[in-house]
């Protein structure tokens, strides 16, 4: 299987993905069209090319997060472990003792 061929599930996924991640990075892609439609030829390049590859960076940024949480909430809602948890460590009774005073020889 190729990476872009894609099973069932997986297609649903990537659908629901997408679906997210346009929600999530609308504001930035209209910031794009925003500065681009204000441009003019002598102002396409240099900060204008600059705030675009911020706005896009953006939405890759929003992508990748959009997928973490994702990974997280499958990680999160599986079941809870039967494993029994560690008991608390006991202090150490030594560290908390008071030093005597040095001796006068």
């Amino acid at each position: 299987m190729t990476p872009h061929e894609l099973t069932p599930e997986q297609e649903r996924q990537a659908q629901e993905l997408a679906a997210r991640i346009q929600s999530r990075s609308a504001e930035a892609v209209l910031a794009i069209a925003r500065t681009l439609v204000t441009s003019t030829d002598a102002t396409l390049f240099g900060d204008t090319e600059f705030q675009i590859r911020q706005h896009a960076l953006g939405v890759v940024a929003d992508a990748y997060n959009e997928h973490l949480r994702e990974k997280k909430d499958a990680a999160t809602s599986a079941r809870p472990s039967t494993a029994r948890t560690a008991a608390a460590r006991r202090r150490s009774t030594t560290s908390a003792r008071e030093k005597s005073s040095p001796s006068a020889d």
